[in-house]
């Protein structure tokens, strides 16, 4: 054996690699537009991640998660969108889905913001 990968194995340091964030969708992927591929590309390259850096799974996939994300964005209708809560001990933001989105500035908006708080971002303003 390689004496570094034994040395590795044998090493009493645990190094913990934090999760990915990870996106939920309302809709199959296969069912999304091209339009709404592109602003979903968009918030994460915003939050500095990117669709290979998430987990993307479906909304009612939540629970059964093994590998818990260290963030959650979940675009799937809710009683109170863009106010971080906790879902299965995941922080996470509830949005409007990608389609109303697309149509409401507003809703950009007010997820950007929700997402800021989520992620810990400060911008000079």
């Amino acid at each position: 054996m390689n004496p570094f990968l034994s040395e590795l194995i044998r090493s009493k340091h645990v190094y913990r690699i934090p999760p990915k964030a990870a996106v939920a969708l309302d809709v199959a992927w296969k069912k999304l537009t091209d339009e709404e591929i592109e602003l979903l590309k968009k918030i994460l390259n915003a939050l500095s991640l990117s669709l290979n850096g998430v987990q993307v799974i479906a909304a009612e996939e939540i629970p059964l998660l093994q590998n818990k994300p260290s963030r959650l964005i979940i675009f799937k209708d809710a009683e109170e969108p863009y106010k971080p809560s906790v879902v299965n001990e995941i922080p996470c933001v509830y949005s409007h889905s990608l389609t109303q989105l697309l149509a409401n500035a507003d809703l950009r908006k007010q997820l950007w913001g929700a997402l800021k708080k989520l992620f810990e971002i400060r911008v000079n303003e």
